[in-house]
């Protein structure tokens, strides 16, 4: 467009390198595990760790349990971070989710369902700030957000190449 940038063309270049490892273990018994780390680096935020740790154990090959412990972080886009409304000064977001369900599966895979619980803590998230007194105008770092909920979910096999899906999220 006709817009021009005060900024030289150089200036908006960030670098990120990362490293991601996983180890997943399955048991004859019915219990597997996966543990899963990722390092980042990146120029202008540092260093960052994520985690993800996913047991589960299933019954019988019909009654699934798992559970999902993960860890992550959002890092702000350029626009946030250089626009006209942006904020040089803006913190990653990140989060903690905890989650845990159930899932069965039928003879034959003709139905599948499962059932989840979940908690999410996010810290530092993203906002537009808008002041309606002297329209000011940018993008800021919130305290925090707690997201708690469940899902259920369910499928149905009809034929060989129709099946019938029910959802449902409470957040």
């Amino acid at each position: 467009g006709p817009y021009k940038s005060m900024l030289s063309r150089d200036s908006l270049k960030q670098h990120q390198v990362g490293v991601y490892g996983s180890v997943v273990v399955n048991t004859q018994k019915g219990f597997n595990v996966e543990l899963g780390a990722r390092f980042n680096k990146h120029s202008a935020y540092g260093s960052n760790i994520v985690f993800n740790i996913n047991p589960s154990f299933l019954l019988h090959e019909k009654w699934k349990f798992f559970a999902n412990i993960s860890s992550a972080y959002k890092t702000p886009t350029l626009y946030q971070l250089y626009s006209e409304f942006g904020n040089k000064n803006l913190k990653p977001e990140s989060a903690l989710t905890i989650e845990g369900g159930v899932q069965y599966f039928s003879k034959n895979n003709k139905y599948n369902g499962r059932a989840v619980i979940y908690n999410r803590s996010a810290k530092d998230a993203i906002a537009f700030f808008f002041d309606p007194v002297t329209y000011v105008s940018f993008y800021i770092n919130q305290d925090k957000q707690n997201d708690h909920g469940f899902e259920l979910e369910s499928n149905f096999n009809i034929g060989k190449t129709t099946s019938l899906k029910f959802n449902y999220a409470y957040v």
